[in-house]
């Protein structure tokens, strides 16, 4: 299981994203070359477009779907939107 830790994920053809609300992390997977999810490729230079155009479509998804966002521990805020648009719900 996922350990009780906050994300949301999108898969689109060959790549999975996914996004930790508590550290903001973000991950993205080529899942032909990398079934076991074990090389982060979020942070490589080569890869920042693919990671900027899934976040979007996640937040883009959420956003349609209303989906509920997790609050901060620290600013008992709604946590940003995984392109880190803000998240505007009421408390």
């Amino acid at each position: 299981g996922g350990g009780g830790i906050p994300q949301s994920a999108v898969i689109q053809a060959d790549w999975k994203f996914m996004y930790d609300y508590e550290t903001g992390k973000k991950h993205l997977y080529n899942l032909k070359e990398d079934i076991s999810e074990k090389n982060n490729l979020a942070d490589r230079a080569e890869h920042q477009a693919k990671a900027k155009q899934l976040a979007k479509l996640l937040t883009d998804k959420l956003k349609e779907n209303s989906s509920n966002m997790p609050l901060s521990k620290t600013t008992n805020t709604y946590v940003d939107y995984p392109d880190g648009s803000p998240c505007n719900l009421k408390l």
